[in-house]
């Protein structure tokens, strides 16, 4: 059995993502960047000779398999558009003297800036 340390750095990994549409039923974005990531693996514990040398090797490997995740991550991942589906769409319900009233986006929204907030303008259905 091999055991290590790993340090990864950036610690914490800070991810930039921009939504670039949202309609009643899906959210679209996109990830702008993603750093790239460092492992550091240090074997830990001694035991066999051969198992430290194994594990060493391993630990020299670290950054072949990080580099390789990183491309993959480039190709794969950044600026690559994303969906995700809400369900049965964008919307909220409250109740008025008694009376359920439900308010539902239809059609696309337009993204924007309010006050430092996240606003989702369009039109909405309201039964």
């Amino acid at each position: 059995m091999f055991l290590f340390d790993i340090k990864q750095s950036p610690d914490p990994v800070t991810i930039t993502a921009k939504l670039t549409g949202v309609s009643a039923t899906k959210v679209t974005g996109k990830i702008t960047d993603i750093p790239p990531l460092k492992l550091t693996l240090d074997p830990i514990g001694g035991g066999v000779p051969i198992y430290g040398s194994i594990a060493s090797f391993i630990a020299l490997c670290a950054p072949v398999f990080t580099g390789k995740l990183n491309d993959w991550i480039k190709a794969n991942v950044v600026d690559q558009e994303h969906s995700f589906d809400l369900g049965k769409g964008l919307g909220f319900s409250f109740t008025v003297e008694g009376q359920d009233i439900h308010a539902t986006a239809k059609g696309d929204l337009e993204l924007s800036d309010f006050n430092g907030a996240l606003l989702a303008a369009g039109d909405i259905d309201i039964t």
